[in-house]
């Protein structure tokens, strides 16, 4: 892995300037994020049985916007393989690419891409990256975190990290990830993890891509680049009780990430918007809880906590770009006018902030 050198001017302050979706519920950034502002969903049945012999429901990206050419009869790639993730990966990057100014998507940048677990073949994230629809890559420049339902957020805090010390002038970020393949479907129904009508402690399968042009404020000024939102800072974290762990699940790694973060670049102002990647699990639900409890004097009383998982399931690896980028569109709407707080909590235990203004 190589960067170019450019000055280091200090702390540099990190904005988006640039963002691209494809969500079950639109194929563009300013659909997705009036139709989830509108509280909208799109679930159905899928031709998958559970143990129970009732159909999977799952949110799902039509197949006919997926193929790689609406002209040609060739096959659309089946759910949660490369070839789907490449898809709806192309979507995002074509939908980016069209917001671009072409002086800006001529160039190329380093790509931070969040990956699922799953997916640890080199020739297939080799694939994913070759369909960046209208975008160039510095190729020389491409990381991969494959953490999960926090890897994309894992890998804007690296990029963020790159720009403030200077080592780029701007990247990509993205994430993309779809858990209803038929051996994901399986595995999630055996460990009782899909909502149903017999099973409330669950999650709808989903999946998404999206992709985020970040740049520093000076570069997106001096270039005339747009400015969607700030990135004021950006923590990690780690929990020690996660999924399938012998430690005892006490919800403390969210805690902790998020003091951290408030504690080293205190907001403005208390938090009055959170986007979080609970996903209707309860066990989410009791790491907020004791995450709120122990950051209570950081958040405003009657703070809205928004999670898109109800209008298109679990998004998985895409999940923190789509969170960050409802969150800036929301502050570019002008919806909202204070900091909020963007986090993905992964199965396997990585917990990942970011502060978006």
């Amino acid at each position: 892995m190589t960067y170019r050198a450019y000055k280091d001017s200090g702390n540099k302050k990190v904005v988006i300037s640039g963002i691209g979706m494809a969500t079950p519920i639109g194929l563009n950034a300013r659909e997705i994020y009036y139709t989830a502002r509108a509280g909208v969903s799109r679930f159905r049945e899928s031709r998958f049985h559970d143990k129970n012999t009732e159909l999977i429901v799952t949110a799902t990206v039509p197949h006919d916007c997926l193929s790689w050419n609406k002209y040609t009869d060739e096959i659309v790639p089946f759910a949660g393989s490369t070839g789907r993730l490449s898809s709806l990966y192309r979507l995002a990057c074509a939908d980016l690419a069209l917001s671009l100014d072409p002086i800006i998507r001529e160039q190329a940048f380093p790509l931070f891409l969040g990956i699922p677990e799953r997916m640890f073949n080199r020739a297939d994230v080799a694939q994913l990256c070759r369909t960046t629809q209208g975008l160039v890559l510095d190729e020389q420049s491409i990381r991969f975190f494959a953490y999960g339902r926090a890897a994309s957020l894992i890998a804007l805090h690296e990029a963020m990290k790159s720009l403030k010390s200077g080592q780029i002038k701007a990247a990509y970020v993205a994430g993309c990830d779809s858990y209803t393949d038929p051996g994901t479907l399986f595995n999630l129904d055996r460990s009782a993890r899909l909502k149903s009508a017999t099973n409330l402690d669950g999650f709808i399968p989903g999946e998404g891509a999206g992709v985020l042009l970040l740049t520093t404020e000076d570069q997106a000024r001096q270039q005339n680049w747009p400015i969607y939102a700030r990135l004021t800072a950006s923590h990690k974290g780690f929990e020690d009780g996660f999924f399938g762990s012998d430690a005892p699940y006490k919800g403390e790694g969210l805690a902790k990430c998020i003091r951290e973060l408030l504690t080293e670049t205190p907001p403005k102002q208390k938090v009055a918007h959170i986007y979080s990647s609970m996903n209707g699990e309860r066990y989410w639900a009791k790491e907020w809880g004791v995450t709120h409890i122990r950051n209570k004097e950081n958040f405003e009383s009657d703070f809205n906590m928004h999670h898109p998982a109800e209008c298109f399931g679990d998004t998985g690896a895409a999940c923190g770009v789509l969170l960050t980028a409802l969150a800036a569109l929301a502050h570019h709407e002008r919806h909202i006018n204070s900091e909020a707080l963007v986090y993905a909590s992964a199965d396997e235990g990585e917990r990942c902030a970011v502060l978006v203004a």
